[in-house]
């Protein structure tokens, strides 16, 4: 059941819904929407009587879902959900993610080859069992913990979020400490106690549909992961058994428009296991992306004839670049396009995820004294950015996975002048570079992605300034809290916390450290929706002042393939260096 309450209503009031709906031993699940809130009802195995909560003080009405699933269902929340696996890594929005790799991790050599060939060809994600079911006990069953350290392995080298899979309730808390995405897969689609296990985890969870499921058995497995409070899931269709033996599988395409109607989960395919043939990988990866797949699983192996598992199945390095340049040209025919890892890395080290958000000026509740001030000095200080002819800062920046512990660091200065004129020089990664030249986004990050440079058009890449991605219209997007007065640097500042009032932000919460004095940012601390802590500590900053001479200039470094966003959209990207052989 759902109580929507109605535009204005207090946080008095919806915490007043949420008391009346424990009272009655069920638990409450508060729902900030764009233009309202919705709380809903979960635990109930029946008909919940909405007369108690029809009365109550700013309820605007009372939804009784009808499904058997609750939470996964469009009734529950009518906007589709974006599920981020890894920094700029994001399922169910405009972009398609393309996750590629093995069936197995079988060596080192195997994994790093396999997992170099798929970045190169425009995957943004890893595919690889460490664990693997099998239908005969004889066959390879996966090297375990060992195919785990060597997929982290290549992650560090590419940069690809890692997705693999659990199979019982002890493995799924070992491949959360390396994966980005647990895989379920298809032969434990309903194993409903490890789907409690790795909905408690509060890990991106990538779902597969059931040999034999229906869409209703697949959508309630789903609900169990909701549940236990994970709604990080990704469903993917992956072909059912059927008796007809041409293919290995019947790829059901129509499962992803009715999935997307009925729920707000993201869905992806996989024509890898959907067909069974490498023949016909390429064709049904293509109607897939036509049909509105969020995503798309591909089995890639350097060397299928080989492959310890699937070979058949699985295409060869350059059949999948084959069929990624294909799939481009699908995506931008139906407005979409395929997610790259290269613009991945940059945005994210730019930190231009954060983006801004409509809330409607009604549903914003009364705020404190204290909230007040800090929302007064917010809108002081994004005046005086937008304001500023120029801007140069020094700055530090940790990003951190809590989940793996792994902790990466730079610095540098950071250069602005306007909205359309900004450069990261960093020294530390020393050769990184990040340069808006007011007509394209130069994104030069050897760190991350070696002997290449993303060139984008500045309107994909607008908004990446502190101001536009954090500061503009606080009142309207966020719900703030003062956490009082402090230091950073040596400067007097105030704390101040920010909620995002939409579901669909990129980060889930913000600290900001602002200057009183001169309505400066100090520090930023950003919790991401995949999990990661961004840190960053402005050491000084200074405005007004002049600019390094020709610091918004960006030659590319001899020998560093260029590659056109644009053309990359459209399809014709260089494949080596100019005057390479």
């Amino acid at each position: 059941m759902l109580i929507v309450m109605k535009h204005g209503a207090t946080e008095a009031e919806i915490a007043a819904v949420c008391d009346r709906i424990r009272e009655r031993g069920y638990t409450a699940a508060p729902m900030p929407g764009a233009q309202r809130t919705a709380v809903g009802l979960v635990g109930n195995d029946g008909r919940v009587d909405g007369s108690a909560f029809e009365d109550l003080p700013g309820v605007a009405e009372v939804i009784h879902v009808s499904n058997p699933y609750k939470q996964v269902s469009r009734e529950w929340r009518p906007e589709n959900t974006v599920v981020t696996i890894a920094p700029g890594v994001a399922f169910g929005g405009r972009e398609v993610p393309i996750i590629a790799g093995p069936c197995s991790v079988e060596s080192e050599a195997q994994i790093l080859a396999s997992a170099r060939a798929v970045k190169a060809a425009g995957a943004v994600a890893l595919r690889g069992g460490a664990f693997k079911p099998r239908s005969s006990p004889y066959s390879f069953q996966g090297l375990g913990k060992q195919g785990l350290e060597l997929l982290a392995l290549a992650k560090r080298e590419t940069g690809l979020a890692i997705v693999t899979e659990a199979m019982d309730d002890a493995g799924a808390e070992l491949v959360a400490e390396y994966a980005d995405c647990i895989q379920i897969g298809a032969r434990n689609m309903q194993n409903y106690s490890l789907l409690k296990t790795v909905g408690k985890l509060r890990k991106p969870v990538l779902l597969k549909r059931g040999m034999a499921a229906t869409i209703q058995d697949l959508l309630l497995s789903a609900e169990y992961l909701l549940a236990e409070g994970n709604g990080q899931v990704i469903l993917c269709e992956r072909g059912l058994r059927s008796f007809d033996t041409t293919a290995r599988n019947l790829f059901d395409l129509t499962a992803i428009p009715i999935v997307q109607q009925l729920s707000h989960l993201p869905i992806v395919a996989d024509p890898s296991h959907g067909t069974g043939r490498r023949d016909k990988v390429l064709p049904m990866a293509r109607a897939a992306v036509a049909a509105g797949a969020d995503g798309i699983l591909i089995e890639v192996h350097p060397q299928p004839e080989k492959a310890i598992s699937d070979g058949a199945q699985s295409q060869t390095p350059e059949q999948f670049t084959e069929t990624v340049r294909q799939l481009r040209l699908i995506a931008e025919a139906i407005g979409r396009r395929v997610a790259t890892l290269a613009l991945v890395a940059g945005l994210a080290l730019a930190g231009a995820a954060v983006r801004p958000a409509v809330v409607d000026a009604q549903s914003v509740p009364a705020a404190s004294a204290a909230d007040s001030a800090a929302f007064a000095l917010l809108e002081r200080a994004a005046a005086g950015y937008q304001s500023a002819r120029t801007l140069q800062a020094s700055f530090t920046q940790t990003l951190t996975n809590p989940r793996t512990n792994v902790v990466l660091r730079s610095s540098g200065d950071f250069f602005q002048r306007g909205t359309e004129h900004f450069a990261f020089r960093f020294d530390d990664p020393a050769e990184d570079r990040i340069v808006a030249d007011g007509t394209v986004l130069w994104l030069y990050l050897p760190s991350a992605a070696k002997g290449q440079v993303l060139k984008v058009p500045r309107a994909a890449g607008a908004g990446l300034d502190l101001a536009s991605s954090l500061l503009r219209e606080p009142r309207r997007r966020y719900t703030i809290t003062s956490l009082g007065d402090t230091t950073v640097a040596g400067r007097a500042v105030r704390a101040i916390a920010l909620r995002p009032r939409t579901p669909d932000s990129p980060f889930t919460s913000a600290t900001l450290w602002v200057e009183p004095a001169g309505a400066l940012v100090r520090r930023v601390q950003l919790v991401e929706a995949s999990g990661l802590v961004r840190d960053l500590t402005f050491v000084t900053v200074r405005t007004g002042g002049s600019l390094p001479e020709g610091v918004f200039v960006f030659n590319p470094p001899a020998g560093v393939r260029v590659i056109d966003q644009a053309a990359l959209l459209g399809g014709s990207v260089p494949t080596r260096p100019p005057g390479a052989r």
